[in-house]
């Protein structure tokens, strides 16, 4: 059955109101079709154009017609008694919608709820009800009987999960049968919901819309008989669970807006147990009931996403208010009191209230944000601290949005609230830690995760040690690979053992040498680990270097000074037997020398004998000089007056091609050591110097005052005061590696050729220094010269030089 082709007429009955939005414009919106034309008239004038009209469907106002003029209906009823009717109003009082059922009514519908595809499918359902009326005119019982059952569906307050077995009740008393399924769509799918009898689906089961009994009566959207299914596929047939039960089936979509919204099943274990009369009376309630179900839907689909709104709400501590800038009055939504600590019982909220709330510090802040925002009115947010009734300080971030009339004026503001505390503290964790990390005296490294073998993982992140300590800045080295530290001496072992660490994914400790940008080398400590993602795919490299060079550097120095003083008594020792050995024969030769004189031939050869001796009664004290057991005489003495007294020897030295400077301490340099020690150091440093520049060059002895040397970073373990005398030999050679800077102080190490030293100079100067409670420092590089810095305690202003020893000025 289908509706005329012709225009319908609606006659509405309304009083307008000014200001408020009039039916009459909500039907136009409706009738996008151009299907009805709408004549509206008021109360006063209604009755009238009752009796005089012949329209197709009667639209009133409920504050129009009740409880005055219900005689308006009455006349409706006498002049067109086919004509369906609908009550609109606004809210949904439960006592209004059966009194307007109990009138007549076919449809009512709440103002708040409308919407243009809603009315205009309601007003279809009308005006196909008013063709089953006149079909119904005859038999008025089952009319009476079809209204009634369309009066408890529409009046029921049941919420959708409840609806489906209300609607399968009422059918089931209203038609014969022994079951009645409802089913409605739900997430795309059309599900069987409600359920009454014995011959019923289980509730749950989703409908085959391709293929099944249900499927093709939803799928061609008419009534289906189960006698039909002959001229369907055998397959339709084969219905779930009723397969063979079920003696007579009909099948009756529910549709709204021309498409199925649900589906009803009446089944009798009978068959041919329905007449086409039932199908009539079926198809009649199933367009009232369409509608309902669709809305029902409708408010399943809102419930539904409220709710999840409201947890999705609760769960990000997010809440809602509105600010009535005319009356002044603030609402809250639940989730704004949770926030603020504060029931909604208790505590009557004002703008004044909120203020109350808000930190000291940032009321003003936020009061200004409320200012700009009437005057502007852009969408725009703060972030502030509130205290909450407990004392406890909460961050929160508001968020709001100016709304103004028709004439611009500011009506009310929205807004939403939510709490940050635990983001702001974790942010404030996260910015300690990155200050930590950044101020750190340590390098902090952050690579890719991958590749491990060469080139290896690119660089993401250093931090400011890293730039102090290796010269690169952070630009230079971003995008490279920690290969940019490694050098000539660089261990392959240990890089070989971290990639295999690394390809494994296990933490890593090492100590490695690394290269600064100028090429100069350092110590780190290395803790290397990988971190992961929340799936578990390791993503990053943390290094974590620490800076080990003066640990290590002392270490060396350590070993060096135990391998010394190893040295050192093991050449004390054997010097003291050499010694009496020495005696022993030089006596001996004493003696045939008193008893040779007649013999000059032989005594040539004792007197040889004897200058050998001689000669190794030198090496003996000097070794016995490097272990520090040939006794010494330390005098009083000015370190700046012995270097103007050797300078008559370093003339001597100082040759075409070796230029010698003396530069003198102005400071009084007042130590107490052995005279002759320091001149012999002076002499074998000289002398060594000159040796080292081949091609010629400058050797330069200085001296001068070292104040507070540990402020001045001379990195010298032991050093025990803070002032020292200085006393310095540089030349402009070849320089030494590190090989041989470290064994030069080694008794008998040379490096020059055979018969061109005995090796004992360097370890003289070693011994003199640490018999004078100094210390001596190296440094040399190859191919620009090295420089040997001898540290001699300074003695206090309370001493002097003894009467005598000074030199005398002319």
């Amino acid at each position: 059955m289908s509706l005329s082709l012709m225009r319908k007429l609606i006659l509405l009955i309304e009083n307008k109101e000014a200001g408020v939005p009039t039916l009459h414009d909500l039907l136009s919106k409706a009738d996008q079709d151009k299907t009805f034309y709408v004549q509206t008239v008021a109360t006063e004038s209604a009755l009238e154009q009752i009796k005089s009209l012949n329209y197709d469907l009667l639209i009133v106002d409920y504050h129009s017609v009740f409880p005055n003029n219900l005689n308006l209906l009455e006349e409706h009823k006498i002049s067109n008694a086919a004509t369906s009717f609908i009550v609109i109003n606004k809210g949904t009082d439960s006592a209004a919608k059966l009194r307007s059922f109990e009138a007549g009514a076919s449809y009512y519908i709440d103002k708040a709820n409308i919407n243009s595809l809603f009315l205009n499918e309601t007003i279809r359902a009308c005006l196909k009800n008013n063709e089953f009326g006149n079909i119904f005119a005859e038999d008025s019982l089952r009319l009476k009987e079809i209204i009634r059952l369309n009066i408890e569906v529409a009046t029921t307050e049941l919420d959708t999960e409840e609806f489906p077995d209300f609607i399968a009740e009422k059918i089931g008393r209203f038609v014969e049968c022994d079951g009645v399924s409802v089913g409605r769509k739900e997430d795309g799918e059309f599900v069987y919901k409600g359920a009454y009898g014995k011959l019923v689906y289980p509730k749950g089961l989703r409908i085959p819309t391709e293929w099944s009994f249900s499927g093709q009566a939803i799928g061609n959207k008419r009534i289906l008989f189960h006698g039909e299914l002959s001229s369907l596929s055998a397959e339709a047939g084969n219905d779930f669970s009723l397969k063979g039960k079920v003696g007579s089936g009909i099948a009756i979509p529910l549709i709204f807006a021309n498409e199925a919204v649900g589906i009803i099943n009446v089944f009798s274990e009978k068959r041919d147990a329905f007449e086409r009369e039932i199908e009539r009376s079926l198809e009649l309630v199933s367009v009232m009931l369409g509608s309902i179900l669709y809305k029902k839907n409708v408010e399943h689909e809102l419930r539904s996403g409220r709710n999840m709104l409201k947890s999705a709400l609760k769960i990000a501590n997010l809440g809602s208010w509105e600010w009535n800038v005319i009356e002044n009055k603030i609402t809250w939504s639940d989730e704004v009191y949770s926030i603020f600590g504060i029931s909604k019982n208790e505590f009557q909220i004002s703008v004044d209230g909120f203020f109350s709330f808000v930190h000291s510090d940032d009321l003003v802040r936020v009061r200004k944000f409320g200012e700009e925002l009437l005057e502007y009115g852009t969408i725009t947010e703060i972030d502030h601290r509130i205290i909450k009734p407990d004392g406890e300080t909460r961050y929160v971030v508001e968020r709001a949005e100016l709304v103004r009339n028709s004439k611009g004026e500011p009506i009310f503001i929205i807004g939403t609230v939510q709490d940050v505390t635990e983001r702001k503290r974790s942010e404030e964790n996260l910015r300690l830690l990155q200050i930590a990390i950044e101020k750190s005296t340590d390098i902090f490294l952050i690579t890719e995760s991958e590749p491990i073998a060469d080139p290896g993982p690119k660089i993401v992140y250093v931090n400011e040690a890293f730039e102090k300590l290796t010269g690169y800045t952070r630009e230079e080295v971003v995008g490279q690979t920690p290969k940019i530290l490694r050098g000539p001496k660089s261990d392959l072992k240990i890089q070989a053992k971290i990639e295999e660490y690394m390809s494994q994914w296990k933490q890593i400790r090492e100590e490695t040498l690394n290269h600064r940008k100028d090429g100069t080398e350092f110590w780190t400590e290395l803790d290397m680990f990988p971190i992961n993602d929340s799936t578990g795919r390791y993503t990053h490299w943390i290094s974590i270097h620490r800076d080990v060079t003066e640990r290590k550097q002392t270490e060396e120095r350590l070993m060096q000074s135990q391998k010394m003083e190893a040295v050192g008594q093991l050449a004390g020792g054997l010097a003291h037997d050499f010694n009496n050995l020495l005696n022993v024969i030089l006596a001996n030769l004493d003696l045939l020398e008193l008893k040779l004189k007649e013999s000059p031939d032989l005594l040539k050869r004792v007197t040889s004998a004897q200058d050998a001796v001689q000669r190794g009664v030198e090496v003996n004290r000097r070794l016995l000089s490097f272990s520090r057991k040939q006794p010494i005489n330390p005098e009083i003495a000015d370190v700046n007056q012995l270097l103007r007294d050797f300078s008559p020897i370093l003339e001597k030295i100082q040759t075409d091609k070796v230029n010698v400077e003396l530069e003198i301490s102005n400071e009084s340099l007042i130590c107490e050591i052995e005279k002759s020690g320091l001149e012999n150091a002076l002499l074998n440093l000289t002398i060594n110097a000159r040796d080292a520049m081949p091609e010629g060059g400058t050797i330069r002895i200085s001296s001068g005052l070292l104040k507070n040397a540990s402020s001045e970073g001379i990195r010298i373990s032991g050093l025990e005061q803070a002032d020292y005398c200085l006393v310095t030999v540089t030349d402009s050679g070849v320089g030494m590696e590190e090989t041989i800077k470290a064994r030069i102080f080694e008794p008998f190490f040379s490096t020059k050729g055979a018969g061109k030293g005995t090796g004992l100079g360097l370890a003289m100067v070693y011994g003199f220094v640490k018999q004078s409670k100094g210390f001596v420092k190296v440094i040399s590089v190859p191919g620009h010269g090295t420089s040997f810095l001898i540290f001699l305690p300074i003695l206090g202003p309370d001493h002097s030089i003894p009467a005598g020893e000074g030199a005398i000025l002319p």
